[in-house]
Formats: C-alpha cells, sequence, structure tokens
C-alpha cells in the first residue's frame, strides 16, 4: 500500500512508478485545504511550518492489514507536508514495515525524515527523498528501485538522497 500526498503531482509520479514495481495499490490523501497556486504554496508552507493538520480523506486506504506501508509526500518548509503529518496523526494502523519517501524542491529532508520516523514509532524499512529537478526529468528510476528492495526487506536499509545512497547505522 502506498498512501500519498502529492500538490504539484511530481509525488503522485514517482509514487505510480513505485505501485508498479511493487504491485502495490495506491491510497491519495485528499485535502480540504486548498493548496494549489502561489497562494496555496504559501499556504502549505506556513500550515508545515505552524504543524497544523488540515482536514484530510484518504477513501482509499484500506482496513485490511498489508505487509509494507510507503507514506509518500513532499517536504515543505523543511518539513513533511501538512497533509502527511495529518494523516499520521490520525494514528493510522501501521504494518511492521513503514518506508517514506519524501520529494522535495532542493531543501536537506533531514528534518522531514527524522519528523516523520519519530510518528511512526520504529524505524523506517526504507528512506527516498527525491529532487524535483530528477522526477522532472525522469532521473529517479535508479534510486526508486533501490528504495523498493531496501522497502521489501531484500538488502540493507540505507538513506537515499537523489541519486546517491548513503548507509544509514
Amino acid at each position: 500500500m502506498i498512501v500519498v500526498y502529492s500538490r504539484t503531482g511530481n509525488t503522485l509520479k514517482v509514487a505510480k512508478a513505485l505501485a508498479g514495481t511493487l504491485g502495490a495499490e495506491i491510497a491519495v490523501i485528499r485535502c480540504q485545504r486548498n493548496y494549489e497556486g502561489a497562494i496555496g504554496f504559501l499556504r502549505g508552507v506556513v500550515d508545515s511550518v505552524m504543524r497544523h493538520k488540515p482536514l484530510i480523506d484518504v477513501a482509499q486506504f484500506a482496513a485490511q492489514p498489508h505487509d509494507l506501508m510507503v507514506i509518500a509526500g513532499p517536504i515543505w518548509a523543511g518539513r513533511a507536508a501538512a497533509p502527511v503529518m495529518a494523516f499520521l496523526a490520525g494514528r493510522p494502523k501501521l504494518p511492521g514495515r513503514v518506508a517514506l519517501l519524501l520529494t522535495h524542491g532542493g531543501s536537506n529532508p533531514a528534518k522531514a525524515l527524522a519528523e516523520v520516523e519519530a510518528l511512526v514509532s520504529g524505524p523506517l524499512a526504507a528512506r527516498l527523498a527525491l529532487k524535483e529537478a530528477d522526477i522532472k526529468g525522469d532521473r529517479f528510476s535508479a534510486p526508486l528501485g533501490d528504495f523498493a528492495r531496501k522497502a521489501m526487506g531484500e538488502v540493507e536499509s540505507h538513506l537515499i538522497i537523489g541519486g546517491s545512497a548513503t548507509r544509514v547505522a
């Protein structure tokens, strides 16, 4: 299962590619708050910085058990997007293996990764942070493949940033 929030379509593009690799369903986080356009972008930055939790709906989110859940969303102002944090704040039933896929315009993803990992209450099976330029240029298939293998438990855990992997203890 991949639970995804995407404001511009970049994160959804990567989630769809990952779903094809994993054979996974996608559940889209729908937000009642409007984050479209320049004003919406600024609203999203403020909501993330202030840790506001907008009202969300994840209609496709299946209550059936899954072996793996990938949580995917953008980074806004150095933090995971407010709709992603609202999903986690709702305390969904998470499987034993949870992986995190974040997209960003170039900011350091470390704070967002740590913030989400704390809410998951355990180590992540895999982490991937992809830059917007790599997504738009379709230069993400190799790191996404590595991420998928790590998420499925086929190799050691690494933090993957863009096209390079860094071993995580």
